[in-house]
């Protein structure tokens, strides 16, 4: 995670902005392997890692992570498809004035997903699922003025409902 919230800022002022996104997520995935590999060589059981928001007298929140075999799996995977998804805009959207935006959005859908996969109680599955809706909305309407990308998009939330 380190190295996505890293792109929000860019210390390095001579590269563009989406290189340096670009740069960020590809470490990312380079450095996710070393974990994701120690975690399925070695064997690990899952690890839970948990810390408490707020207690009430009916109620405690808590922020916890699960790591285990499928979401240690996954996160390289979704690194690696969000790095392709990157180069790949960088090239198509080269002209688009927005896409420092477009970029944000799809770094937000990533931790989303990211919450999604790894959460450990329903509210932070409900948070994660709620931002891969919004966010699948927002980057599949992105060329809002085409009516195909908006039906697309109304689509998406349909059926992620």
């Amino acid at each position: 995670i380190p190295p996505i919230t890293a792109t929000l800022i860019n210390p390095n002022k001579k590269n563009s902005y989406p290189h340096y996104v670009k740069t960020a997520i590809a470490s990312a995935f380079t450095i996710s392997l070393i974990p994701t590999t120690m975690f399925i060589c070695l064997g690990q059981e899952t690890i839970i890692t948990n810390w408490c928001w707020t207690t009430t007298q009916t109620l405690q929140l808590s922020l916890s992570f699960k790591l285990d075999y499928f979401s240690m799996t996954f996160l390289p995977v979704a690194l690696l498809i969000t790095w392709s998804i990157m180069e790949f805009s960088l090239w198509y959207m080269a002209s688009d004035p927005n896409i420092n935006q477009f970029l944000k959005f799809l770094l937000i859908f990533l931790i989303a997903m990211i919450i999604l996969v790894t959460a450990n109680n329903l509210l932070q599955l409900f948070i994660g699922w709620e931002g891969v809706g919004i966010m699948s909305f927002l980057l599949i309407s992105w060329w809002y003025a085409r009516t195909d990308a908006n039906t697309a998009a109304i689509q998406a939330i349909l059926y992620n409902r």
